[in-house]
C-alpha cells in the first residue's frame, strides 16, 4: 500500500484540505540522551546538558507507553470519528500503529493525522511510514521554512517551529494532551496555548518528566473538576499499577469527548 501523504502549503491551506471531525492533540516522547548541538556557548552547552539530564532522570518509559496505549485505544473506540493528532516520532508512532491495528476498521477516512516537517520527509522512519500506509494514518507535511541567506542546517529549527504551529492549528481541535517529553513536548504546550487560548491542556503526570512539570504548572486549572482533581493521586508515580485505561476515560470527558 502506498503511503498517504498530503502537502500543506499554509494556514490557509491547512484549513481548507482537514476541515472534519473533532480533533485531539497528542505530544509525547520517551526522553533520550541528546547530542548538544553545534556552535554552542558554554553556558548555553552547559544548559543544554543539565536541561536534557533532568529530563532523562525523570523518564517513564513503561508508564508513557502504557498512558499512549490506553489513551489511543479509548480515543478510536469512542463515536464521532474523532482524530488524533500528533508529531511523527520514533518512538511514538508504533505504539500509535499498534492500537490503531487493533481498534479501527480498515477502509475508513483517516482518523491518525501524522504531522511532519518537509526538512526531515527524507529522514522519515519507517514506523512512521508504515503507519501512513494504513487507512487509518494520513501524513500531513507542512513547508520548510528557508531562511535567506543561510545554508540548509539553518532552516532546521524555524521549519519545525512552522510545523508546530500549523499542527496545534487543525480545524475542530478540542483540546491536548501532554505525556512524558522533553524541551520539545514543552515547547508543543506553549504554542498549543498561543494557538488555542480557549482549549483544554491536560498532562498526565505519572508519565514523568515534561508531563510532570506541566502538571505542576497546571494543576490549579483543574481544581473545579473532582475526577481530574484524583487523577494526580490515581496516576502517582508511587503507584505500581496506574489505571491508564481507567484515566484515559477522565481525560477525554474532561476534554467533552463523546
Amino acid at each position: 500500500m502506498s503511503v498517504r501523504r498530503l502537502y500543506i502549503k499554509d494556514a490557509a491551506d491547512l484549513d481548507r484540505q482537514l476541515e472534519g471531525p473533532p480533533a485531539v492533540f497528542l505530544s509525547a516522547s520517551i526522553p533520550y540522551e541528546r547530542l548538544v548541538p553545534k556552535g554552542m556557548t558554554s553556558y548555553d552547552r552547559r544548559r543544554f546538558v543539565e536541561t536534557n539530564k533532568r529530563y532523562v532522570d525523570a523518564a517513564r518509559p513503561v508508564q508513557v507507553r502504557s498512558a499512549v496505549v490506553a489513551l489511543t485505544r479509548s480515543l478510536l473506540m469512542r463515536p464521532g470519528r474523532i482524530r488524533l493528532v500528533f508529531g511523527a516520532h520514533p518512538a511514538i508512532s508504533p505504539i500509535v500503529l499498534s492500537v490503531a491495528h487493533d481498534v479501527q476498521p480498515e477502509g475508513t477516512e483517516p482518523r491518525i493525522l501524522i504531522f511532519q516537517s518537509q526538512y526531515f520527509e527524507r529522514e522519515l522512519p519507517d514506523s512512521t511510514l508504515h503507519l501512513a500506509n494504513w487507512d487509518a494514518g494520513l501524513l500531513v507535511f507542512t513547508p520548510v521554512k528557508r531562511v535567506k541567506g543561510k545554508q540548509r542546517e539553518a532552516w532546521r529549527v524555524p521549519s519545525l517551529e512552522l510545523m508546530r504551529k500549523l499542527m496545534v492549528s487543525v480545524p475542530n481541535m478540542q483540546g491536548a494532551i501532554f505525556i512524558g517529553g522533553m524541551e520539545g513536548v514543552m515547547a508543543e504546550a506553549e504554542v498549543f496555548q498561543v494557538r488555542n487560548p480557549d482549549k483544554q491542556i491536560i498532562p498526565i503526570p505519572s508519565t514523568g518528566s515534561a508531563a510532570a512539570e506541566l502538571w505542576k504548572k497546571h494543576s490549579h486549572r483543574f481544581a473545579a473538576a473532582p475526577r481530574m482533581a484524583e487523577m494526580a493521586q490515581l496516576e502517582s508515580p508511587h503507584e505500581k499499577a496506574p489505571s491508564y485505561s481507567l484515566l484515559a476515560e477522565h481525560v477525554l470527558d474532561q476534554l467533552g469527548i463523546k
